[in-house]
């Protein structure tokens, strides 16, 4: 087992589990069903896709139906599969389009569920994986090859504030773009 080896090098580090390609538009996981988890350094990394955006986002489409109902099957699915592993969890990938209000909705599930998150992906790079390959909508930039062309609208969605720690029981956390106001709520820790 992979874990084990780790373990005998790094006792301290997370060793983080990714599930099969399927999890991203929807289905389920069995990481912790047939055997639990014994190990208390965990994490459980996935990604989110609209199936609908997979196959329309190369060809320009945008806020395409029942992406938010997909984007929130995932998460509640990847929130079981942590609790199941006794593990932490990020949303590693999602996005690779310029669809902003498919962007939005993946990051309001995260937020709901408290996770954090990478968007997918920093420029094109020819990357030969993404859905948006023939249009270069994953990246940043309108042209990679100069970070003065920061897609500003895209921008506004993906860098936002966040808690670096909290001195008490996170509750709730949603970052509203268009007025770059974060809203965030915990349960303060008694002093001591």
């Amino acid at each position: 087992h992979i874990r084990e080896g780790i373990r005998e090098v790094d006792a301290d580090g997370i060793v983080w589990y990714e599930p099969f390609l399927t999890f991203d538009i929807g289905a389920d996981s069995g990481f912790g069903v047939t055997a639990p988890f014994d190990d208390p350094q965990l994490g459980f990394g996935y990604h989110s896709y609209c199936l609908p955006g997979v196959f329309a986002h190369s060809q320009g489409f945008e806020d395409l139906p029942a992406c938010d109902v997909l984007h929130g099957i995932v998460a509640d699915n990847a929130e079981v599969v942590r609790a199941r592993m006794n593990a932490t969890s990020l949303l590693s990938e999602f996005g690779a389009s310029d669809d902003l209000a498919d962007l939005r909705l993946a990051v309001a599930e995260a937020d709901r569920l408290l996770v954090g998150w990478h968007y997918w992906h920093y420029k094109n790079w020819r990357d030969p994986t993404t859905e948006s390959q023939t249009t270069a909508s994953q990246s940043l930039f309108t042209d990679d090859e100069d970070l003065s062309t920061l897609k500003l609208d895209k921008a506004r969605v993906l860098i936002r504030p966040y808690p670096q720690s909290t001195a008490g029981l996170p509750l709730a956390l949603s970052f509203d773009d268009a007025s770059s106001v974060m809203d965030y709520r915990y349960t303060p820790r008694l002093a001591g």
